[in-house]
């Protein structure tokens, strides 16, 4: 117990002065949380997203890669001639 202007007052009681808005100020708050942990819940998402772009370009690339090193016999072989085959290694990673 403490006492304000003579009152004594309990532990964690509101000051005399302090309003009370019916929860609107603990309303505000969640919703500030909420719209943090969303922001955070996006983040996180957009950098999961950018992480498996990343590795499918870097498997994209390696393919082609490894397309152009192939031989005429191995071309042959699925399908394709040294021209596709450089034409597709020729290709931006980023691009299908």
């Amino acid at each position: 117990m403490f006492t304000v202007n003579g009152t004594r007052q309990a532990p964690g009681a509101a000051s005399p002065g302090a309003m009370d808005f019916g929860g609107v100020m603990a309303g505000s708050a969640m919703l500030l949380v909420e719209a943090v942990a969303g922001a955070i819940a996006g983040a996180g998402m957009l950098i999961d997203d950018a992480a498996r772009a990343g590795a499918k370009w870097r498997k994209r690339a390696a393919e082609r890669r490894h397309l152009a090193e192939l031989d005429d016999y191995l071309l042959r072989d699925i399908g394709i001639d040294r021209t596709r085959a450089l034409g597709e290694a020729d290709k931006p990673f980023w691009r299908d």
